[in-house]
């Protein structure tokens, strides 16, 4: 054999390699890129940047229930108990609220059967600039539609071995795939409880004075909520928006003390409420005032992150009501709020 024909054979076997390895990735999809997985087919819901714009674009919903780590331990299967839908969970962890918006924005142009979106709104998060971005490795491939950047999802070693052989592999075994109940739920791996919450944070000293809020963070708040609440609900009129503040324990608030930074978070917060009253296909549901909740340090595994028993009380709260803040109760909300969190003897937690 010539070397020329040496070397078309060589490289015609290379490229019915390359076909072939990318026509497994692409039937076996373990990101969603093209399509929703097969009934028969097994597959593993464990990486949310990854993963979760192919399930806002291929997969059967009309709930959706995203946020931070503070949604990762929402079931699924209890929302659509209580609410009669199908829902996706589609968690950013660490994730701003741009980066969420998007994401919503995102899923609601591409379903237009779309009902309800639970959104958790991590209070802390109103101060950040309205176009703030904490996660900066985005695979983009996943997120356009140019087929040709696809190279590096149907020729990607790290997805072949650790996603579509695997899936291959429990396919010819029958094994089913992981839940959304599943979908980065971490309860199972926490240790909860005071001596849990207080190894994980360092107090520091209590500052001089209490900080107000400057009329510059005034504006950041409501450029955040007008851009990255508000729009997508004006947008969407025939969606129903639950956002809700979790409850964060009472360590969350002690730091928050002793920075002085109490009255500016907390009227932060009224103004986004605020805020949000005035779209009427939003619900503000509030477990910042769940005072005895949120002062059991067995309910936490750090000074934020709550168990997943509160997660399935917060939807049964949503469904009956229950903790929503209406412009008549508002007032009497923030009251509340303020003579808990700026009077309780944040010392005696440590004691």
């Amino acid at each position: 054999m010539s070397y020329k024909k040496m070397g078309i054979l060589t490289l015609s076997l290379v490229l019915v390699l390359l076909i072939g390895v990318s026509a497994v990735t692409v039937i076996f999809d373990p990101y969603f890129h093209y399509h929703a997985p097969f009934s028969w087919q097994n597959y593993t819901l464990d990486n949310e940047r990854y993963q979760n714009d192919g399930i806002t674009r291929h997969f059967e919903y009309n709930a959706i229930i995203t946020g931070t780590s503070m949604t990762e331990n929402f079931k699924t299967s209890e929302c659509d108990a209580l609410f009669g839908v199908q829902t996706i969970k589609i968690p950013y962890f660490g994730a701003s609220f741009k980066e969420i918006n998007d994401s919503v924005v995102r899923a609601l142009e591409r379903n237009t059967k779309v009902e309800m979106v639970i959104r958790c709104l991590d209070t802390y998060r109103f101060l950040e600039a309205k176009d703030e971005m904490k996660y900066s490795e985005y695979p983009e491939y996943l997120y356009d539609d140019n087929i040709f950047n696809d190279v590096k999802y149907l020729l990607n070693k790290d997805i072949l071995v650790s996603y579509v052989y695997p899936s291959v592999v429990g396919s010819l075994k029958g094994i089913k795939p992981n839940s959304f109940d599943d979908y980065a739920n971490w309860h199972k791996d926490a240790v909860y409880g005071k001596d849990a919450v207080l190894s994980n944070y360092t107090r520091l000293e209590k500052a001089q004075s209490e900080q107000d809020l400057s009329e510059s963070e005034r504006e950041t708040v409501i450029g955040t909520v007008k851009q990255n609440l508000i729009s997508v609900a004006k947008a969407n009129p025939e969606v129903t928006f639950y956002y809700f503040l979790p409850p964060y324990s009472i360590v969350y608030w002690d730091s928050l003390y002793v920075q002085g930074a109490l009255n500016k978070n907390i009227e932060a917060q009224r103004i986004a409420i605020e805020l949000l009253l005035e779209c009427e296909n939003i619900k503000v549901f509030s477990f910042v005032d769940e005072f005895e909740k949120v002062c059991d340090l067995n309910n936490y595994k750090d000074n934020v992150h709550y168990r997943e028993e509160i997660n399935s009380y917060i939807l049964e709260c949503m469904k009956n009501g229950e903790h929503l803040v209406t412009k008549e109760n508002c007032e009497e909300y923030f009251v509340g709020v303020e003579k808990f969190y700026c009077e309780y003897s944040y010392d005696s937690i440590f004691e």
